[in-house]
């Protein structure tokens, strides 16, 4: 008879994707100019971060959803901080964002990050989202 040897690919895959999110904090997060909400509003690490460790220390398909489900706590930290610029002095927005203050406006609520000035950023979001969800 056939004796057919098993390869396991996870822990190579697992290895990839965090290869792959260290790359994306290294070079593409800089360029976007603003940062995670969840961070943001809970002070800890970033989604990216998050992920990368999760991806590191589980199996894929735990990783897969507790991913997930950071996404969505990242997505209600995001209109936490929607609430919380409308709530604020509308001049001290318009100042604070010509200064790069992450903490009071230029949010969208349903990413994962704050929008920035320009739509190279938007489409990595949007990227992440459509694989993710």
């Amino acid at each position: 008879m056939y004796n057919f040897v098993t390869i396991d690919f996870e822990p190579a895959i697992r290895h990839t994707i965090a290869t792959l999110i260290s790359q994306y904090q290294k070079y593409l997060s800089p360029l976007k100019g603003y940062s995670c909400p969840h961070r943001l509003f809970y002070g800890n690490e970033s989604c990216s971060q998050y992920v990368k460790q999760t991806i590191l220390e589980q199996d894929l398909r735990t990783a897969l959803y507790m991913s997930r489900q950071r996404f969505r706590q990242c997505s209600l930290a995001g209109q936490q901080l929607v609430r919380l610029a409308a709530e604020s002095n509308e001049s001290s927005c318009n100042d604070c964002c010509s200064n790069s203050c992450l903490q009071c406006c230029c949010i969208v609520p349903s990413s994962c990050d704050i929008v920035p000035s320009n739509d190279f950023g938007k489409r990595i979001i949007n990227f992440w989202r459509c694989l993710l969800f």
